[in-house]
């Protein structure tokens, strides 16, 4: 195996020699402050020291079922040596089939069929220009308002970006976006000024949504709802917002595209987020725990009433990337969502995901900068703040100390704008949690802001 030491390109802090641009940062990001990391093994990492680090973050969310899993690499090697690539423009494939139909039988038998993407970037796109086109097709033009959340995260292609409501104010230098998006506050009973959470409250979080859609049905295409607004520090929406939006996706006529990227496949405990609410979705956008995140893979669930529209005519789906539908992705899918199954991967999400939780407000909810601990499953979110009576978040430049101590410590986590989340693997054992719990109180009774 070939390794680079990065610090070889690397002498200073701003250096146009190392060849490397990363995601989301500026390109003087310090790198000599980032993990070199060559190796993996279930849920550790290892870096060119040999240093151990528990992947608390899961990769990027995405790596469920742990690093150099045998059966996914047997199922990803076997397919290689059968056939590496299929274009599915023109042709189709066994593997192919077999992923989109177990990904089909997950889901209620309403969805009719699996489209194919990248990633949960290209997922969403794909839904924003199905929305759009469903209801061109059906003769109404004017209908291509799509409505989205103001603390929600949707990826970062054109579509998917515009749609996407936080970080709105680093934008800028992309505009014009796609046009056409209204953002609304989410219902959040824990942010709820009313202090009445449901059922008992008014549901004033809704109104500005309803009356809104009530003003401009004719011309709304569709809702593309993140249920759990994970990358807002995992805010959790009301039931009764959740259920209301679908309440009113029913009764003006409107699409609802759920984005169960980050959340999808057991995350929560649920194979997918929106069927605890029995939502009727009329598209889901996955990726991330599609195949463990070890190849390109996205894909929309698309239900029979869309469906029978591109049947009934010549109307063609004009979307489609090389790469979508990767049979080597296709192959990690089979071989990851079989697993699911046989591993009894949700009960192990809900029992270890509720002692992480239980453990971590028992052991540092007291602390001064821990403002709140919330998390469904295996996606919890530590809020940090100034000071617990008015809980204003703490300086983001001490959020990223805060995570670098940890990961000193060898615990890799996740930075949130609201403080650390994190994001243990599926698989995940009691005494991982233990050991993550352990290094959060240790660092969390240590540094005090």
């Amino acid at each position: 195996m070939n390794t680079i030491n990065i610090r070889a390109f690397v002498n200073k802090e701003k250096d146009i020699n190392y060849p490397l641009w990363h995601p989301y940062s500026n390109i003087n990001k310090n790198i000599n402050h980032m993990l070199n990391i060559v190796r993996g093994e279930g849920v550790y990492l290892y870096d060119t020291n040999g240093k151990r680090y528990l992947d608390a973050a899961s990769g990027l969310w995405n790596v469920t079922l742990g690093y150099g899993n045998e059966a996914i690499n047997s199922s990803i090697i076997e397919q290689l040596d059968t056939l590496s690539y299929c274009s599915l423009f023109e042709n189709t494939n066994p593997t192919a089939v077999l992923a989109a139909k177990t990904i089909k039988n997950m889901l209620p038998e309403y969805f009719k069929k699996i489209f194919f993407t990248c990633s949960g970037s290209e997922s969403v796109e794909l839904a924003i220009k199905l929305m759009r086109e469903y209801w061109f097709h059906m003769g109404k033009k004017d209908k291509n308002i799509i409505i989205s959340l103001a603390d929600s995260y949707h990826g970062t292609y054109y579509g998917s970006m515009s749609v996407s409501g936080i970080e709105r104010e680093h934008l800028n230098g992309f505009v014009p976006l796609v046009g056409d998006i209204e953002f609304f506050k989410p219902g959040v009973c824990n942010k709820c000024k009313e202090n009445s959470e449901y059922p008992n409250c008014k549901l004033d979080c809704l109104r500005a949504m309803e009356a809104f859609i009530r003003n401009n049905e004719e011309r709304i295409a569709g809702i593309v709802l993140e249920p759990l607004l994970a990358s807002k520090g995992v805010t959790i929406l009301s039931e009764k917002y959740i259920k209301s939006v679908q309440e009113l996706c029913n009764q003006y006529n409107i699409l609802l595209a759920v984005d169960e990227v980050a959340v999808g496949f057991y995350r929560t405990g649920s194979a997918f987020y929106f069927q605890r609410f029995n939502l009727k979705p009329d598209m889901v956008c996955m990726a991330k725990g599609i195949n463990s995140g070890y190849l390109p893979l996205g894909a929309v669930a698309i239900c029979d009433d869309i469906c029978n529209l591109y049947m009934g005519g010549d109307e063609a789906l004009i979307h489609g990337s090389t790469q979508a539908g990767n049979l080597l992705a296709c192959a990690a899918s089979i071989a990851t969502l079989k697993q699911y199954t046989e591993m009894n991967i949700s009960e192990n999400v809900l029992s270890n995901g509720k002692y992480l939780i239980d453990q971590l407000r028992s052991r540092i909810l007291r602390q001064k900068n821990v403002g709140d601990i919330r998390g469904q499953g295996l996606i919890i979110g530590i809020d940090l703040v100034k000071d617990k009576t008015c809980k204003t978040s703490l300086e983001v430049e001490k959020i990223v100390m805060i995570k670098e101590y940890l990961k000193r410590r060898g615990l890799i986590t996740y930075m949130s704008d609201t403080g650390i989340t994190l994001l243990p693997m599926l698989i995940v054992e009691k005494s991982h949690v233990d050991f993550i719990v352990e290094v959060i109180e240790e660092i969390f009774n240590t540094v005090v802001y």
